[in-house]
């Protein structure tokens, strides 16, 4: 073969290594096709925490009973449930007792989707709006009525909460907010959201 040819075919065959490796290295590291990315999320945390956790070991239905034998009632709430998955895990990992007397706990969210990146997640719940968003209870202003939505999904499972219910619970409680900022009142006091929609999770 001619000594020319030769050299012409090495030095494309370099090139065309050279231009192969700038697409997929970068400092050393693989870079993953943009569409090999779009299928796979690595796994996220998304963790919160509570401050000065009071640990709660039973409730009645004046309060929560904490394991020092004080009990703390809830704004807003005229009367706990006698039973409440949701309760349950709200209190599992301790109450916050806000500046104003509002009751935080923590809730498991599931996200179920084999998709969602989302690992584990544990968010900030006011137990008041909890309860009021659920219709568990009885609350000092008996006008107060859940948001509309549409599902068929189950809202507490062994996993934790449905994150699509989650979602809905997240939108209803800004426009509670929202509501309470116009009308110039507590924020932890009940307020009904006459015509106020969220949109359905599916």
């Amino acid at each position: 073969m001619n000594s020319r040819i030769l050299i012409g075919i090495l030095a494309a065959g370099g090139a065309l290594a050279l231009a192969l490796s700038t697409l997929f290295f970068s400092v050393g590291k693989v870079q993953e096709p943009a569409r090999l990315r779009a299928f796979y999320n690595p796994p996220i945390d998304n963790v919160e925490s509570l401050q000065n956790p009071l640990q709660v070991s039973e409730w009645n239905s004046g309060g929560l009973v904490l394991s020092t034998g004080r009990i703390v009632t809830v704004p807003g709430i005229k009367n706990l449930p006698l039973t409440s998955a949701a309760l349950i895990e709200a209190t599992s990992h301790g109450i916050e007792i806000g500046p104003e007397g509002r009751v935080i706990g923590l809730v498991r969210v599931w996200h179920w989707c084999g998709n969602d990146p989302i690992r584990k997640h544990l968010a900030r719940v006011d137990v008041a709006r909890l309860l009021m968003y659920l219709g568990e209870g009885s609350f000092a202003e008996p006008s107060i009525q859940p948001p509309s939505w549409h599902t068929t999904k189950k809202r507490f499972t062994d996993q934790g909460w449905d994150v699509g219910d989650f979602s809905v619970f997240v939108q209803w409680n800004r426009e509670l907010e929202a509501a309470l900022r116009r009308g110039g009142r507590p924020s932890n006091r009940p307020l009904n959201l006459t015509g106020a929609k969220s949109a359905p999770v599916g």
